[in-house]
């Protein structure tokens, strides 16, 4: 009866400290300074499945599916210290929402010069009994030029805003610059412990990046 009464009394408070942090970091998310940068991307080991669809609700939906079969398969692991990442194909501004391509996933391991071999880390995870047997992907997303924004991110609201202003900048960027992003897609790598968003506009011709 007493952890219920707990329960009750401290439910509301966590919910309304939540809804303020989703609330501060959205206001930052719209009002602080955005500026790209050209940056070399490391070798990215990812673990990954694909969706087709919008980026409101069928997104969301893979995801919550993703880690419901990562949790089941896999406890041992900490997926929720892992960064997340979203490789978009399609802008639906110019596809219909349904036919939008999405690659989602986790990053397994940052791999830069210095250390091992991006492809022998992939490998020993897809050697993993859960990735063979629930139609999951191992790949390396390959190291290369980006040009890249960093905004503060936590929940939906935020992460719709911090999206809407990258696209925006970014596409600005390469028009101003004359750059051009060799390869479709868009990056992101979301880090609940930074409580941020990466997004990565690839500006090389990578034809090994993830195969849909």
């Amino acid at each position: 009866m007493q952890n219920t009464y707990v329960v009750a009394v401290t439910q509301p408070v966590i919910t309304l400290w939540t809804a303020l942090v989703w609330l501060r970091l959205t206001l930052a998310a719209a009002f602080c300074r955005l500026l790209p940068t050209r940056l070399r991307c490391p070798n990215l080991v990812v673990l990954y499945c694909n969706c087709v669809g919008g980026y409101h609700s069928d997104l969301p939906s893979s995801w919550h599916s993703l880690e419901r079969t990562v949790a089941s398969v896999a406890p041992s692991i900490r997926w929720d210290l892992l960064d997340r990442f979203a490789l978009l194909f399609d802008d639906q501004v110019t596809f219909p929402a349904e036919c939008c391509r999405a690659s989602l996933g986790y990053v397994l391991s940052v791999c830069d010069s210095t250390s091992e071999d991006p492809q022998a880390v992939a490998s020993a995870w897809r050697s993993q009994w859960f990735v063979q047997s629930h139609g999951l992907h191992v790949a390396v997303f390959p190291a290369g030029e980006c040009l890249v924004a960093d905004m503060p991110s936590l929940g939906p609201l935020s992460y719709l805003v911090c999206l809407v202003r990258a696209l925006s900048c970014l596409r600005q960027e390469t028009k101003a610059s004359g750059l051009t992003a060799k390869v479709p897609g868009l990056l992101e790598v979301h880090s609940q412990i930074r409580r941020r968003v990466t997004f990565l506009l690839p500006l090389e011709g990578r034809h090994e990046l993830l195969p849909f």
